[in-house]
């Protein structure tokens, strides 16, 4: 059974992989939205009561679900994140936990469809802050990253980012509770600034 000593070398091993292939442009795909989202994780999983097993591989998809952006397009990046972690993980842990793993980083792929709790709690992980007040700041991030990556401006982004808020939706009883008020007053600034 994979325990604590290795979810420790999971962690040691992603931060690894954000400081030896650095990229400036990713603006909110980095290192500290990976921080953010395990954060997330840990919470839900706590508030869920996950039993030990989950707890170990929902926590390493969190930590390895964005390592694919630094080895190339956005395009294929949960592809590339789950060659990351079945190449560090495989001889550590039975296929089994391998295959789970890689599930929830797929869940993790826009537009989401989650199938059971576990990848619920990854996907509201990982758009926490569109019901947070970091979330003007966080959507200023990711249309520079956008902008950077794909060479071009945006038109439009608040009616843009609009549009995904109100296509989005939270989908694990906690965050319904705690974000969608935040939420809506951010749809309500995107409004504000169209």
């Amino acid at each position: 059974m994979p325990d604590a000593t290795l979810l420790l070398k999971i962690e040691s091993y992603v931060r690894n992989l954000f400081a030896l292939h650095p990229n400036p442009i990713l603006y909110y795909h980095n290192l500290s939205h990976t921080e953010k989202v395990v954060k997330h994780t840990a919470a839900l999983s706590g508030y869920f009561q996950l039993a030990n097993h989950n707890h170990f591989t929902l926590m390493t998809a969190a930590w390895f679900h964005d390592t694919g952006h630094l080895f190339g397009d956005m395009e294929s990046h949960e592809e590339r994140s789950v060659e990351l972690m079945t190449k560090f993980l495989q001889d550590s842990i039975p296929p089994l936990y391998l295959n789970e793993i890689q599930q929830y980083i797929m869940a993790t792929k826009m537009p989401v469809h989650p199938m059971n709790i576990l990848e619920k709690i990854i996907c509201d992980a990982d758009t926490w802050h569109l019901g947070t007040e970091d979330f003007p700041e966080e959507d200023k991030n990711v249309w520079q990253e956008l902008e950077a990556r794909r060479g071009k401006t945006f038109e439009n982004k608040a009616a843009l980012s609009l549009k995904f808020m109100q296509q989005h939706q939270f989908y694990t009883s906690y965050c319904v509770q705690q974000l969608s008020e935040g939420k809506l007053k951010n749809e309500a600034w995107l409004r504000g600034i169209l």
